[in-house]
């Protein structure tokens, strides 16, 4: 994990790809347990909307931090 050492902006992206995909799982866990409770179906779409929210905020955070990553890649002698 030196990355997230050397590159701050390394950091700041898992920060917000963590939380994001935390806050969504546990609203959506506080919305299927309001809507009547946690039966075997309701579990299944929550995993699945976790996998398929954290997969799309770790997209968005990449986008994001696009640049940063070219820049840190630059002065380290690679090539993006």
């Amino acid at each position: 994990m030196g990355i997230l050492r050397a590159a701050p902006w390394a950091r700041r992206a898992l920060l917000i790809t963590l939380v994001s995909a935390v806050g969504v799982t546990v609203g959506t866990y506080v919305l299927a347990g309001s809507a009547g409770g946690l039966t075997g179906a309701a579990l299944a779409t929550l995993a699945e909307i976790a996998r398929t929210s954290s997969v799309f905020y770790l997209f968005i955070t990449l986008v994001l931090f696009r640049d940063e990553a070219s820049a840190y890649l630059r002065s380290h002698g690679r090539r993006p």
